[in-house]
């Protein structure tokens, strides 16, 4: 059985120099990339190739019920070594026939781990698999801890302050504002790391839902920076960790070596040795994150994606009405949208395709992501 991680002290306030307070927002486990040894059916294999073969000529996922849950069938494979994929709102589960390679992959979405945790989390998609395969040895393939932090300065003259055993290191631009750095070669499938600036992410990527986790510590207008470690098998195996269960139990270790022997902000002194300059004030309160896990629950996750979606949305959706507008010579959004249906009718069918059936399409689809 998977523990979830065991909790530390909460250093949320902490004054950092003479002005600035550095607060951590949230933290733990964002990314888990499962792989299992299982021996799936050809029964299964058969029907699952079946519905991706129905996908691919209906140009669209096709539903499918695994292991008591419902997902979707996609036309595409789930990377280059599972040719068989299966989609749901909780995450990707890929597969292959048995052999030398797990034949299972699962990687959870991260509004899943944000929402009921990581433990929660792999109990999900264990009892799913088990259920249409029988016995699986799980390993984990991936996983990624971070913490949210308010109050850092980031500048593009810190990166020569950084100690970190990785030798690919570079400094990440949104035009000529800093946004954080990245650090180590993730294609070494051991340690790799990212420090930048959520909250320009936030901008396009739409997961409004950290606002909610965020919460009441959260300061307006102040940018938001999220640490971020990659850890990868070799990292894990170094650590003699392999499964779910001993990888989350093995958190709080992987979070000290990261932040310690990794990878460390230092204060620059007179010495010419890097690794004997005092560590920095904010990256001392960095390595005591708490890696707490503030489970947000399915329904706060659910609204903040909506949320993130229609920002997203709505600047393409005014200037399609207003052109709309214009064409039809309307002034008003009342007159626009009255005018509306028409058109739509005359476009379906012209294309041979109803609103209502795209409608459905693309809800499908979005239920699958």
């Amino acid at each position: 059985m998977c523990t979830d991680v065991a909790l530390k002290a909460d250093p949320a306030r902490v004054s950092v120099g003479h002005s600035n307070q550095l607060v951590e927002l949230s933290s733990g486990v964002d990314s888990l990339i499962l792989s299992g040894r299982a021996a799936p059916s050809s029964d299964l294999l058969g029907r699952v190739t079946e519905a991706q073969a129905e996908a691919r000529t209906l140009g669209q996922s096709v539903p499918f019920r695994f292991g008591g849950a419902d997902f979707f069938v996609t036309a595409r494979s789930f990377g280059r070594m599972y040719p068989l994929c299966l989609e749901s709102s909780a995450g990707q589960i890929g597969l292959r026939p048995f052999g030398n390679i797990p034949a299972v992959r699962v990687q959870p979405r991260a509004e899943l781990l944000h929402a009921v945790g990581p433990a929660a989390t792999v109990e999900l998609f264990d009892s799913a698999v088990r259920d249409e395969v029988g016995y699986v040895d799980w390993s984990v393939n991936r996983i990624d801890l971070f913490a949210d932090w308010q109050g850092l300065r980031v500048d593009a003259d810190q990166l020569g302050r950084f100690a970190c055993r990785g030798t690919q290191n570079v400094t990440r631009h949104s035009g000529e504002l800093c946004t954080g750095f990245q650090f180590g070669n993730r294609n070494s499938k051991s340690f790799s790391a990212r420090l930048y600036d959520k909250t320009e992410e936030l901008k396009t990527s739409g997961a409004d839902w950290l606002w909610s986790e965020w919460g009441e510590l959260y300061r307006e207008g102040a940018p938001v920076h999220r640490v971020e470690f990659e850890i990868r098998v070799a990292g894990l195996k170094s650590f003699a960790l392999k499964s779910p269960g001993e990888t989350l139990e093995g958190v709080s270790d992987l979070w000290h070596y990261c932040t310690h022997e990794w990878l460390s902000l230092r204060t620059e002194v007179a010495d010419k040795t890097k690794s004997r300059w005092p560590v920095d004030p904010a990256w001392v309160q960095i390595q005591q994150s708490s890696l707490r896990h503030d489970e947000l629950g399915l329904a706060r996750i659910r609204e903040g994606k909506t949320a993130g979606s229609l920002r997203k949305l709505m600047p393409l959706l005014n200037g399609c009405l207003v052109s709309y507008a214009v064409l039809v010579d309307e002034d008003t959004l009342e007159g626009a949208i009255a005018a509306l249906p028409r058109h739509v009718n005359e476009y379906s069918e012209v294309s041979g395709v109803e609103f209502d059936h795209r409608v459905a399409n693309r809800r499908a689809d979005w239920q699958g992501r």
